[in-house]
């Protein structure tokens, strides 16, 4: 992994990440993660990788990042990333050694610094979850039984919308309430949006 950051100056900033991985297979009964379970399973898992069907995959993951404070009490933020996962080995009758997916990601961010108080922060964050737009698993063939949903491609679109807001109580307290909604989960429109509360407390020793 190596990462690059740029400063052209006090309120912008730029980075450029790149990361390469080895996925064996062969381990935790064929359990490949390459979004590292932030993703869709097909993002995790592009080529169906089993106990039965173990695929070592190799991953190139490339991320643009960017920042800029406006001024102290607001900042812009966001990054875009995108995956390319490789397959290492003959795997059943849908994989073939060098096919490959392309998995991508990106947010938007809005940080609100000392809002209402110093030490407080406000935050919001937008985007979308690891999605696989091409794969080459699977017969390219249209039949009964082998649909394009067999290329383990997802189709539609999920969103991640977090709020949250921590608080400073002291110096050496703080509490962070927050509010999570996954619109399509699973990349599938046919799911129910999932709306999740949190409360985090920090204590500073």
């Amino acid at each position: 992994m190596g990462q690059i950051t740029f400063q052209p100056n006090n309120n912008l900033t730029l980075g450029l990440t790149y990361a390469h991985s080895y996925l064996r297979g062969e381990n935790n009964d064929g359990d490949v993660v390459v979004s590292g379970s932030y993703g869709s399973a097909f993002a995790n898992n592009p080529f169906n990788s089993s106990a039965a069907n173990s695929v070592n995959t190799t991953t190139n993951h490339y991320g643009l990042q960017a920042s800029y404070r406006f001024n102290p009490q607001f900042t812009l933020s966001g990054w875009l990333g995108y995956t390319q996962a490789i397959a290492e080995n003959n795997a059943g009758a849908n994989v073939k050694r060098g096919d490959q997916a392309e998995i991508w990601n990106w947010a938007v961010t809005l940080a609100f610094p000392d809002l209402g108080k110093k030490g407080n922060l406000g935050g919001i964050i937008f985007g979308q979850p690891p999605k696989v737009t091409s794969n080459d698993f699977g017969s390219s063939a249209v039949s009964p039984t082998n649909l394009v949903a067999d290329r383990r491609v997802d189709n539609d679109t999920s969103y991640h919308l977090e709020a949250l807001y921590r608080y400073q109580v002291n110096s050496n307290l703080s509490i962070t309430p927050g509010l999570i909604v996954i619109f399509n989960p699973e990349h599938n429109s046919n799911n129910d949006t999932i709306f999740t509360g949190v409360l985090r407390t920090t204590f500073r020793f």
